[in-house]
């Protein structure tokens, strides 16, 4: 589903712009970081440290956002979690 939503948005944006989309879409894979790996891997990437990414719509708009993959707030938190995520129990920060 993520994969389909993310052709058709990239449809969405102005012909001087819909071929560089169409590209990006087309190559789109999910991030994965496997923190349980420490240092092994190397360093944590950059896109994982930013606690603000910029998005750019398809009407032109450029606006700052919350990285979803720097930190995420359960609501509520999961079964079986309780005590087991970041300080306040409900926040999960990548370090």
């Amino acid at each position: 589903m993520l994969h389909e939503t993310i052709q058709t948005l990239a449809e969405m944006f102005p012909p001087d712009e819909i071929d560089s989309y169409r590209d990006a879409a087309h190559s789109f894979r999910i991030p994965y970081w496997d923190w349980s790996q420490g240092d092994q891997s190397g360093p944590v990437p950059d896109f994982f440290m930013n606690e603000t990414v910029y998005v750019h719509t398809p009407q032109g708009e450029d606006f700052e956002i919350a990285n979803p993959l720097h930190r995420y707030k359960f609501h509520p938190v999961p079964e079986g979690f309780q005590g087991k995520v970041g300080s306040a129990h409900s926040d999960i920060k990548r370090h």
